[in-house]
């Protein structure tokens, strides 16, 4: 009797563990895609046709532009990415991900050069 008792027991104990680990995965994975979508960053910045430079500057991303009509606000505003444009240049807050956005963006300019 006592032994199913600790079977039970130590059966709640395994089910609780599982359920708060499964809680605590799903938290992480809404919070590591804030990465927002490369491609759709680049669109948004006109391509590599409008794209004159690249830089990066701790959480912030520093583009010169040829065009600053060609950025299209609405796909930042949709990912989220908070910018200021001053005399040919946009500077774009992508906090944890302004390298990996950097890398991306200098890639595909290149590739479509």
């Amino acid at each position: 009797m006592q032994t199913e008792h600790y079977l039970i027991g130590t059966l709640a104990i395994i089910i609780v563990i599982v359920l708060v680990l499964i809680v605590l995965l799903k938290k992480k994975r809404k919070r590591s895609p804030n990465a927002p979508s490369f491609v759709r960053l680049y669109e948004a910045l006109g391509k590599s046709g409008n794209i004159l430079s690249l830089s990066r500057e701790h959480d912030r991303l520093r583009v010169r532009v040829r065009d600053k009509k060609r950025v299209d606000q609405a796909i930042l505003k949709e990912l989220g990415i908070p910018a200021i444009a001053a005399q040919g240049e946009i500077k774009l807050l992508i906090r944890k991900h302004s390298q990996e956005a950097l890398s991306y963006l200098d890639e595909k300019r290149k590739e479509e050069s």
